[in-house]
This record gives structure tokens, C-alpha cells and sequence, in this order.
């Protein structure tokens, strides 16, 4: 309920002394305050609503169409909001399953990944879609190996698409090494190349550096060393930041 504050009702005493104390009179003052108590509240829900949306996802395929789509949770619990470049519009979806289909604004259901759901702060998670392929994998530290998942098209499950050994890598890289049975990575992105008869690969990250896994040869190699570009000492974990695909567009041309 919205109450005149003092300030208000000052004003309102004003303008009452500066006209006809009549019925009117005071109708035409009561409209004015109306108006500008629906703007700021229209305003403030403006304002809230910015606050509530956490954005989680851009959806953007330029050789499909040139439209995009922005993907954002807002602070109550199964509440997305959807932004399409195309109507310059949001609108507001309530999930109520597993999987997002951007193309038809709407969750559906699909198989949990064949990864461990345990909680942990030295295991870590890679989901992420390429060339239309959508995969998932988990990092243990401690392991020798691991293993990438690919979703079938259909979405009906999920069957082992990679396997990585990771001594042949940390045996390139020894920074990798925590110890002689702990190793040190994050799965940075999964990138398919097939469309463009090239190999497929997986960007790496570990102490300062980030590298590239072929997943075809099996070969390995430096993409950057943060520590020499950088000048620094690398303090931070693997897995701390988040990588994105480059998209070539006509502002680059």
C-alpha cells in the first residue's frame, strides 16, 4: 500500500492553497500524485527485476540465423527470463525439467550425465556443445585418465565419445604435476572440427599455461603461457575463469 510521505503531503497542502479547495480541485491534485506514484513504481520494479537476472547463457549461431538470444535466471527459484534480439523482447519461461530448448523457449527432459554428483572442491566440470554436439566430462585430480561424454542427437542418452590419458600431457608439461599421483588441470572447452575436416581438439589449462589436446593424433602444444605475457607469478587455480568460442563477424573484416 502507498502512503504520502511528508514531503508529499507538503506539496499536495501547497498546490490545495494555490487553487479552488474544490471537489475538482483536489481530484486533479490526487491525479497528479497518482501519476507519479505509478512511475516510480514502474521504475522500481525496472530496477529490481535488472538486479533479480543473473545472466547464464547467450544463444548465437551466425550460420544459422543472424538473431541471438540472451538466457537469464533471475533470483527466484526455476524463474528464466529470455531475451531475443529478433522481437527485442523478453519473456518469462518456468522450467520444469532438465534440458533448455532455446529454439523453442522451453525445458524438456533429458538423461542425468554418467558423472559423479558427489560435491567437491578439488573435482571440477566441463559442459559445453560444439558443432552442434553437446558433451560433458569431470576432472579428478587424482586420476590417470578421463573420460568425455557426448549426448545422441535425439537426447536419449549419453555414450562415451573421448578418453584421455593424461600422463603422455603431464609428461609434456611437468607444471601439471602436483605431485607424483596429483595432477593439476581444467577442461577449458571441447572444440569439434569435423564440419571442417580438421581435427577436434580440447583447450587445457594448467599452472600458467593454457594448451591444446588433439584428440585425433594425441598430440599436445602451448597455446599461451600467462605468466610470461602477464609478467606475473601464477597464484590462482586452473578452472578459475570461463573461455569462449570466437566468432568471426563483418567487424573484423
Amino acid at each position: 500500500m502507498d502512503t504520502l510521505s511528508t514531503t508529499e503531503f507538503k506539496r499536495m497542502i501547497s498546490l490545495m492553497k494555490d487553487k479552488d479547495t474544490s471537489t475538482n480541485a483536489w481530484k486533479a491534485v490526487m491525479c497528479v500524485w497518482l501519476r507519479e506514484r505509478d512511475e516510480r513504481n514502474a521504475k522500481a520494479r525496472v530496477e529490481k527485476e535488472k538486479k533479480d537476472r543473473k545472466y547464464i547463457g547467450l544463444a548465437y549461431d551466425p550460420s544459422k540465423s543472424p538473431h541471438y538470444k540472451v538466457i537469464a535466471k533471475s533470483s527466484r527459484v526455476g524463474d528464466l527470463h529470455i531475451y531475443s534480439s529478433e522481437t527485442g523482447t523478453w519473456k518469462a519461461s518456468l522450467p520444469d525439467c532438465m534440458y533448455f530448448n532455446v529454439d523453442e523457449e522451453r525445458f524438456e527432459e533429458f538423461p542425468r550425465p554418467p558423472i559423479s554428483v558427489n560435491k567437491s572442491s578439488e573435482r571440477s566440470m566441463y559442459f559445453g556443445e560444439s558443432e552442434d554436439h553437446l558433451h560433458v566430462t569431470e576432472v579428478c585430480p587424482y586420476a590417470t585418465s578421463f573420460t568425455v561424454y557426448e549426448m545422441r542427437s535425439d537426447h536419449s542418452d549419453w555414450f562415451l565419445k573421448y578418453r584421455i590419458e593424461l600422463d603422455p600431457i603431464a609428461k609434456a608439461f611437468p607444471k601439471m604435476f602436483v605431485s607424483s599421483y596429483k595432477k593439476n588441470y581444467a577442461v577449458l572447452s571441447l572444440i569439434r572440427r569435423e564440419k571442417f575436416q580438421e581435427d577436434s581438439f580440447l583447450v587445457l589449462e594448467i599452472p600458467g599455461k593454457v594448451i591444446r589436446y588433439n584428440l585425433v593424433d594425441r598430440s599436445s602444444k602451448l597455446i599461451s603461457d600467462f605468466c610470461e605475457i602477464l609478467n606475473m607469478e601464477y597464484t590462482w587455480s586452473p578452472g578459475s575463469f570461463r573461455v569462449f568460442p570466437y566468432i568471426r563477424s563483418v567487424l573484423d573484416a
